[in-house]
């Protein structure tokens, strides 16, 4: 390892490169790439590619050049002092004596022909993301101020042979669009193929306007070509048993489909929904629909969409009432009562609603309104959204629930995923509705890049009648969070589930029955 003051000797030999600022500039950028290369190359495959930075410094400015010999003396310091490099005194070669009386000192002496720089080759490989090869890509292969044009063959093997010197070069992959939509019939259609990663490999979005990678002289480098999509999993408790109204506790994965589309504009959302095994099948296939529907109305911020499941014209199953307008007033920063929000709203919102505590057609509208209006919630009535139910169809496979069994319960099974295609849905929608055993769906997953798996905890309250034992339906729970209070109802099977995280300490306030209040206890918490 060289001494700390050899290391300062060196470090001010690369400033000095810099500092001789009448030098005539190519010749100084030729100098600190030379450099450059001379540090990095022998100690690391990810490098910088100092070999190629003349087409970028030919016309860089003094501060570009003093960060880049900034960068220098950092690969200098760092090489030196871990021992990577070593420093050796080099002996200076004797001069033979010559006699002055000769007239070889006026002679002038042909310099010596330089060594032929060693010839060298690069080679890449494109697959798809399922391991197969892409015939017909384009490439272009710079390195300095050379350059080669090639076309992978049927193995999608592309080679630049007999490259005059240099260690390093950089590969581009040309004509993007073609390129798209070569591939495009090709996404979903198997499974992506294991173990494509490595130093080797460099894994390219088709999203991307420069699909390009650095390359290092006989050594094959692999390009994996893939569309990123990304999967939203709303899981849980973020919907009731018959319901497709969109509680608070899906907030969160809302926000992250709205953060994705913002990132890449132009791309379409998928919702799909999905149910629990109970009830029939075309009931659930509507269900399934319904909840994809609304949570796309949430995202559009379309009140009206909402506002039509409080109208006697739906079931009175799958009706929105006083549980929904609970769920919502919970989410605002009012008091959770009617006649608080309507204050709020008046004085927040500039509405002009009656503070009379009825949650009439105006008033919910207002309150609709101010929940869709959360913040971060909304994308652009602009974005194209694409709504498919699957009904029970396709279970989570990871549930821990009897998922396949006919009849069953299952939280996890009552969810709606949203993936987020930046380059158009593939395959297309076949329709709304899904059949049983449909290939799409099995398709869009087989092509999820990143995944967001939102799931709502959830506590269960079971409330009976003391004296008969029978599942008391209707009974509003209010439940101390660690935030605020909120209230729920219990459904036919006197059930009240209560999102929660693992570790909330929760306390129930009150059990609210008109008829039973003396009567109802709980009959079991979980």
């Amino acid at each position: 390892m060289p001494s700390a003051a050899a290391r300062q000797a060196i470090s001010s030999l690369i400033q000095s490169a810099f500092d001789g600022s009448n030098w005539p500039h190519d010749l100084l950028v030729s100098t600190l790439l030379h450099i450059g290369v001379e540090l990095t190359c022998p100690f690391s495959s990810s490098m910088r590619l100092y070999s190629e930075l003349p087409t970028t410094l030919r016309h860089a400015d003094r501060a570009t050049l003093r960060r880049l010999v900034d960068d220098l003396t950092a690969a200098f310091e760092h090489a030196s002092s871990s021992g990577r490099l070593g420093i050796e005194p080099a002996r200076a070669p004797r001069l033979p004596s010559i006699d002055i009386e000769s007239d070889a000192l006026t002679q002038r002496h042909a310099p010596a022909e330089m060594a032929a720089e060693p010839r060298s080759w690069f080679e890449v490989k494109v697959l798809d993301v399922y391991g197969s090869p892409v015939e017909g890509a384009e490439l272009l292969f710079v390195q300095s101020d050379r350059q080669q044009t090639v076309t992978t063959d049927a193995s999608g093997i592309a080679r630049w042979s007999d490259v005059e010197g240099g260690s390093f070069a950089r590969v581009r992959l040309m004509k993007l669009d073609d390129l798209r939509a070569l591939l495009r019939p090709r996404w979903g259609k198997r499974t992506r193929a294991a173990a494509l990663d490595g130093p080797s490999v460099a894994m390219l979005s088709l999203l991307d306007d420069d699909l390009s990678a650095p390359l290092e002289s006989a050594t094959p480098k692999v390009l994996v070509l893939h569309n990123p999509i990304t999967r939203v999993r709303l899981v849980g408790m973020h919907f009731d048993t018959n319901k497709c109204f969109l509680r608070e506790s899906a907030m969160r994965g809302i926000r992250s489909v709205v953060s994705l589309y913002k990132a890449h504009p132009g791309g379409q959302l998928l919702i799909v929904g999905h149910t629990d095994t109970t009830g029939e099948d075309n009931y659930n296939l509507d269900l399934s629909v319904e909840r994809a529907e609304m949570v796309k109305a949430y995202l559009q911020d379309d009140v009206a969409a909402w506002e039509v499941w409080f109208g006697e014209s739906k079931p009175p199953k799958k009706r929105w009432g006083t549980h929904e307008i609970s769920c919502m007033l919970d989410a605002l920063p009012c008091e959770g009562t009617i006649s608080s929000f309507q204050r709020w709203s008046n004085q927040a919102r500039g509405t002009d609603l009656k503070v009379d505590g009825i949650a009439g057609p105006k008033t919910r509208n207002a309150l609709i309104e101010a929940y869709m209006a959360l913040d971060g919630t909304t994308v652009a009535n602009t974005v194209e959204v694409v709504v498919h139910g699957c009904g029970e169809y396709f279970p989570q496979n990871d549930s821990s629930d009897l998922h396949g069994k006919d009849g069953t319960n299952a939280a996890g099974n009552r969810r709606v995923e949203i993936f987020c295609f930046a380059d158009g849905i593939q395959p297309p929608v076949p329709s709304v509705k899904a059949t049983r055993g449909e290939p799409e769906y099995e398709q869009w997953k087989r092509q999820v890049t990143h995944e967001i798996d939102l799931r709502a905890g959830v506590a269960t309250v079971v409330v009976v009648d003391d004296i008969t034992g029978a599942a008391m339906a209707n009974v509003t729970i209010r439940v101390m969070h660690p935030d605020r209070s909120r209230t729920y109802v219990t459904n036919d099977a006197g059930e009240a589930f209560v999102p929660a995280n693992a570790d909330d300490a929760l306390t129930i306030l009150d059990i609210i029955h008109e008829t039973h209040s003396s009567l109802t206890r709980i009959a079991r918490g979980s």
